[in-house]
């Protein structure tokens, strides 16, 4: 994230795979807190739950037609 220009490290924060390396990280180095594991778990849930929605919306449009 260091290396990246200042411009792209807000749009980096926000992709999952940041979340998920970071949450990985701290619990390895056995630096998680509650809250801040909690708050990537809570984050990548949301894209888990985003994407199975739309691919069941996509299936759904399928099997119609």
């Amino acid at each position: 994230m260091s290396q990246l220009p200042a411009a792209l490290r807000p749009i980096a924060y926000l992709t999952p795979l940041w979340h998920g390396v970071d949450l990985c990280r701290h619990l390895a180095l056995g630096q998680a807190s509650f809250l801040g594991s909690l708050g990537h778990v809570a984050y990548l849930g949301l894209w888990f739950v985003g994407g199975c929605l739309i691919a069941l919306t996509t299936y759904r449009r399928r099997l119609v037609r």
